[in-house]
Protein backbone atom coordinates (compact mmCIF):
# COMPACT_ATOMS: atom_id res chain seq x y z
CA UNK A 1 0.00 0.00 0.00
CA UNK A 2 1.16 3.31 -0.41
CA UNK A 3 1.02 6.56 1.50
CA UNK A 4 -2.42 8.18 0.99
CA UNK A 5 -1.00 11.96 1.37
CA UNK A 6 1.89 10.80 -0.54
CA UNK A 7 1.03 8.76 -3.24
CA UNK A 8 3.63 9.28 -5.84
CA UNK A 9 6.49 9.55 -3.89
CA UNK A 10 5.35 6.43 -2.07
CA UNK A 11 4.74 4.28 -5.22
CA UNK A 12 7.97 4.65 -5.93
CA UNK A 13 9.29 3.78 -2.68
CA UNK A 14 7.09 0.30 -2.83
CA UNK A 15 8.18 -0.28 -6.61
CA UNK A 16 12.25 -0.14 -5.53
CA UNK A 17 11.14 -2.36 -2.20
CA UNK A 18 8.43 -4.72 -4.36
CA UNK A 19 11.74 -5.04 -6.96
CA UNK A 20 13.84 -5.82 -3.92
CA UNK A 21 12.30 -8.96 -2.85
CA UNK A 22 13.27 -12.55 -3.22
CA UNK A 23 9.92 -13.72 -4.82
CA UNK A 24 10.20 -17.21 -5.07
CA UNK A 25 12.59 -18.30 -1.80
CA UNK A 26 10.89 -15.73 0.54
CA UNK A 27 7.23 -14.55 -0.91
CA UNK A 28 6.56 -17.64 -2.51
CA UNK A 29 9.02 -20.32 -1.54
CA UNK A 30 9.50 -23.73 -3.97
CA UNK A 31 7.88 -25.68 -1.40
CA UNK A 32 4.33 -23.82 -1.03
CA UNK A 33 4.53 -23.58 -4.64
CA UNK A 34 4.42 -27.15 -5.30
CA UNK A 35 1.32 -28.36 -3.17
CA UNK A 36 0.09 -25.38 -5.45
CA UNK A 37 0.89 -26.46 -9.00
CA UNK A 38 -0.35 -30.01 -7.62
CA UNK A 39 -3.71 -28.88 -7.03
CA UNK A 40 -3.69 -27.16 -10.06
CA UNK A 41 -3.18 -30.40 -11.82
CA UNK A 42 -5.65 -32.05 -10.55
CA UNK A 43 -8.17 -29.35 -11.23
CA UNK A 44 -8.93 -28.08 -7.56
CA UNK A 45 -7.06 -24.61 -7.38
CA UNK A 46 -6.37 -22.77 -4.38
CA UNK A 47 -4.72 -19.45 -4.80
CA UNK A 48 -1.10 -19.03 -1.92
CA UNK A 49 -2.62 -17.48 0.85
CA UNK A 50 -1.15 -13.99 1.70
CA UNK A 51 -1.47 -12.18 4.80
CA UNK A 52 -1.32 -8.27 5.31
CA UNK A 53 -0.64 -7.10 8.60
CA UNK A 54 -0.35 -3.32 8.04
CA UNK A 55 2.13 -1.01 10.87
CA UNK A 56 -0.20 1.00 13.84
CA UNK A 57 1.89 4.16 11.80
CA UNK A 58 -0.27 3.24 8.15
CA UNK A 59 -3.68 2.22 10.32
CA UNK A 60 -3.42 5.59 11.75
CA UNK A 61 -2.68 7.27 8.03
CA UNK A 62 -5.23 4.65 7.00
CA UNK A 63 -8.17 6.57 9.07
CA UNK A 64 -6.78 10.10 8.41
CA UNK A 65 -7.19 9.47 4.88
CA UNK A 66 -10.75 8.51 5.38
CA UNK A 67 -11.89 11.12 7.55
CA UNK A 68 -9.73 13.57 5.04
CA UNK A 69 -10.82 12.16 1.95
CA UNK A 70 -13.75 9.40 2.37
CA UNK A 71 -16.32 11.48 1.62
CA UNK A 72 -15.24 13.87 -0.98
CA UNK A 73 -13.72 11.21 -3.59
CA UNK A 74 -15.00 8.47 -5.71
CA UNK A 75 -14.35 4.94 -4.03
CA UNK A 76 -12.21 4.32 -7.22
CA UNK A 77 -10.02 7.42 -6.38
CA UNK A 78 -10.02 6.53 -2.77
CA UNK A 79 -8.79 3.65 -3.15
CA UNK A 80 -6.00 5.01 -6.02
CA UNK A 81 -4.59 6.97 -3.09
CA UNK A 82 -3.41 3.66 -1.08
CA UNK A 83 -2.03 2.34 -4.74
CA UNK A 84 -5.25 0.03 -4.81
CA UNK A 85 -6.93 -0.11 -7.97
CA UNK A 86 -6.09 0.79 -11.64
CA UNK A 87 -6.44 4.27 -13.71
Amino acid sequence: MTDPFEPKKSLALAMVKVRKLQLFSIVYPEELMNISFADLAVKNPSPPKIIFLPSTELVRRMIKALVKFGDTETKQNFLLRFGLGED
